[in-house]
């Protein structure tokens, strides 16, 4: 009893199982049928959109050429030539002016280029000129110091001598400290005492 029960449930399960292949397998050819069909269709409507804007100038030109001979009832297809042919000499004659319009921005553009690359190099020998300053200005002001120390020196040794011959003794005085004029340290300086010669 229990044995024929079993195989019941096994024989329907079999057919249930069977019964969803073959719906599934009708499902997936539709489907597939329904996707191999659309392309199809799409194609087309994409080749008629295509030709709408040719289709959309041809009336739009005939429409124009319907105003000019109102007399007519047809579209002469020679004046329907000649006008796109005049249409086609006038987007030529634009793009031929949109052309000169880019090689002259081209040319502009390669200008302010050259001019850049001018101005930089002016910048960088304007810096090493002024480098070039910042150097000769501080050797100079060594050279400034030396000497004014030296005529300091100079001085010194003239006063000494003069106290010394008019009989003055020289009078050392304690070293005195003194702002420099040039780099604002402090020096210090001696006067020294009585000088012979």
């Amino acid at each position: 009893m229990q044995s024929t029960d079993i195989t019941r449930s096994i024989q329907i399960k079999k057919y249930a199982l069977g019964a969803l292949i073959v719906t599934l397998t009708i499902l997936t050819t539709t489907s597939m049928f329904m996707y191999a069909l659309k392309p199809k269709e799409e194609q087309q409507s994409q080749a008629t959109q295509a030709l709408d804007p040719c289709k959309k100038e041809a009336e739009h030109v005939s429409k124009e050429a319907v105003a000019e001979n109102p007399n007519t009832g047809q579209t002469d297809p020679r004046v329907l030539i000649q006008l796109l042919q005049e249409r086609m000499a006038s987007d030529e004659e634009k793009t031929v002016q949109l052309e000169e319009e880019i090689e002259a921005l081209k040319e502009t553009i390669n200008k302010q280029a050259n001019v850049s690359a001018l101005f930089m190099a002016n910048i960088r020998e304007t810096d090493t000129a002024i480098e070039n300053i910042n150097t000769n200005v501080s050797e100079s002001q060594k050279i400034l110091r030396s000497l004014v120390l030296d005529h300091e020196k100079s001085i010194i040794k003239l006063n000494n001598f003069i106290f010394g011959t008019a009989g003055v003794p020289a009078v050392r005085k304690k070293p005195e400290e003194k702002v420099s004029v040039f780099n604002g340290s402090q020096e210090e300086e001696e006067q020294p005492t009585n000088l012979v010669f």
